[in-house]
């Protein structure tokens, strides 16, 4: 996994979304434009990762699951796969 710090406000996002999810509760993380929301989803998903799950991430569009994509394969050294009717 590539290293990368985080920012204070990135990470009481994580540790909220973790905290929720570990409680079976629904999660959204939202933040604004250039706040590093893919680093924070990658933080989220190599915590599960590690445990040995597999992780499912959803979006409306292409685009999107592109960028999301590419940035997990850089951040994790590992494959990511895409579901896509495209």
């Amino acid at each position: 996994m590539k290293h990368v710090k985080p920012r204070d406000y990135q990470k009481i996002a994580v540790k909220a979304c973790l905290q929720n999810l570990e409680a079976n509760k629904d999660t959204v993380l939202q933040s604004p434009t250039g706040s590093g929301k893919t680093l924070m989803i990658a933080l989220v998903v190599s915590h599960y990762i590690e445990k040995g799950c597999q992780v499912l991430i959803l979006a409306h569009r292409k685009e999107i699951i592109d960028h999301i994509a590419r940035q997990l394969r850089d951040f994790l050294g590992q494959s990511v796969g895409i579901i896509s009717p495209d």
